[in-house]
């Protein structure tokens, strides 16, 4: 046993100061040296967390203002376009008041036309109705001259004004005119005879009852032709005064001075239904034009529309770089945080050394 450990002892001696001194050093410089990474690796980590965070405030400003452009410029672009419906509603309600009136104003102008076209017929018959009344009154006046000519140059006008009791009147000299006076008279040897007081003067007995035709009056027209032209004269002036008469009844019908005042009127009502009908076209025309005119300036308002898509791109962008920073971040944290909490910790290992 002593042997043993004599032999144990000088085989396994301990290392002296001056060894353990040597080997101390080369230990010292690795610690040293690892520390000094360690503090620049730090160092580098902190420089870049620093520089995580101020990209990350920036690209969250940068995201914050583009939102609130996106969302001022989306409530603009609807205010401009509600502010534009409201305009073309107004507008088309306006143009729909004024096509009502522009329909009320023709309906009162078509009224006022043909009431004028009914002046102008009414008066026209007036006039044709005047000149029918005319030229029936020429005719008249031809007719009583003709029958009073006839009567001048051929009747003889009767002359008998005694008591017409047993008598009538004939046309014995075939004048057209029953203007002889025919009885039977008895004569102072009892014979009884048929006498005649001719027309102009005279008496007759050569003339036979048989074959003469008694008038219904004194100065009827016979049955002779001279008779029958005497009738178909008087006929013609018969007619023709029921024709004046007739004329003049429904000529007397029409207030002509009253058609004539209303015409005027009428003209007047007509100059401003058409005056109002032009104005209420143009306003109806312009109310259109300026409904168009909204129309395409809401429709031009498209490019807001536009750059709001255009705001939520960049903003979909930025928050897609923001969650790529955002693992970037959370790298750089898990490394921060292996390195504080590791064992023994990297920090405490690097200000201990």
């Amino acid at each position: 046993m002593f042997y043993f450990c004599c032999f144990f002892f000088f085989f396994f001696k301990q290392k002296t100061a001056y060894e353990m001194l040597r080997s101390l050093v080369g230990s010292e410089m690795c610690i040293r040296d690892r520390a000094a990474a360690l503090r620049g690796q730090k160092r580098v980590v902190d420089e870049r967390n620093d520089a995580v965070e101020m990209k990350v405030r920036q690209l969250r400003k940068q995201s914050d203002d583009l939102d609130r452009m996106r969302k001022e410029a989306k409530m603009n672009t609807q205010l401009s376009v509600r502010s534009a419906l409201v305009g073309i509603g107004n507008g088309v309600r306006h143009t729909k008041s004024l096509e009502r009136k522009l329909a009320t104003a023709t309906d009162d102008l078509q009224q006022f036309t043909k009431r004028g076209r009914q002046i102008d017929g009414q008066l026209l018959e007036a006039k044709r109705l005047r000149e029918a009344v005319d030229k029936a009154t020429e005719k008249l006046k031809g007719l009583r001259e003709e029958k009073k000519q006839k009567k001048k140059t051929i009747v003889r006008s009767p002359v008998y004004a005694g008591s017409e009791d047993g008598g009538g009147w004939y046309d014995i000299l075939a004048q057209g005119l029953c203007n002889d006076f025919c009885r039977t008279v008895a004569l102072p040897s009892g014979e009884r005879k048929w006498r005649c007081s001719l027309a102009g003067g005279g008496e007759s007995d050569e003339h036979e009852e048989q074959g003469q035709k008694q008038c219904a009056h004194k100065g009827g027209f016979s049955d002779s032709p001279a008779g029958h032209e005497f009738g178909s004269l008087q006929q013609k002036i018969e007619l023709t005064q029921e024709t004046i008469s007739k004329l003049s009844g429904l000529a007397a019908t029409i207030d002509v001075g009253h058609l004539e005042g209303e015409l005027v009127i009428n003209k007047g009502e007509v100059a401003a239904a058409e005056a109002h009908e032009q104005l209420l076209e143009e306003s109806v025309d312009a109310s259109k034009k300026a409904t168009q005119a909204e129309k395409r300036a809401m429709h031009e308002r498209a490019p807001g529309d536009n750059r709001v898509a255009m705001l939520q791109k960049q903003l979909d962008e930025l928050k897609a770089r923001k969650k790529w920073q955002g693992k970037q971040i959370e790298a750089l944290a898990e490394a921060a945080r292996l390195a504080k909490f590791a064992d023994p910790p990297l920090e405490e290992v690097v200000y201990t050394n």
